[in-house]
């Protein structure tokens, strides 16, 4: 009977263990305003990304993501988002004591233990050099 309480406690401890990754996910939502908003184009990474609703979502297993915003007639604006440790993950990870190591491994692995800033960003593009108006 200890052996099933034990092997049970194990398992709660084990399947609990990675909370960043449980609770805040691999990915986060960033909030962007742009002027003009119409027909720009959102670009991550040199990868085309879905702009909805002002929001984009980045991998924070990423050490910097480069956000770079293109519209005909404008010039292009490029902002760099950093990373960081958010210090709750690491706290909340030691609650589970045992589990601990594997929480901690786990939520540095898929980068969920990470935040992104800027959060939310106002960009104004501003029309290119020679265009009239």
């Amino acid at each position: 009977m200890k052996t099933l309480k034990f092997a049970l406690l194990i398992f709660i401890t084990l399947s609990c263990a990675n909370c960043a990754m449980i609770l805040d996910g691999k990915n986060q939502k960033i909030i962007l305003h742009c002027e003009p908003n119409e027909g720009v184009n959102v670009t991550a990474d040199g990868e085309n990304i879905d702009f909805i609703n002002g929001q984009i979502h980045l991998n924070k297993k990423r050490e910097t993501h480069f956000v770079t915003f293109i519209k005909d007639g404008y010039s292009t604006s490029t902002i760099s988002f950093d990373r960081q440790i958010d210090p709750l993950w690491i706290f909340a990870d030691s609650l589970w004591v045992f589990g601990a190591p594997i929480a901690w491994f786990i939520d540095w692995q898929t980068g969920a233990w990470y935040e992104i800033n800027p959060k939310d960003i106002h960009v104004v593009l501003r029309k290119s050099k020679g265009e009239n108006e």
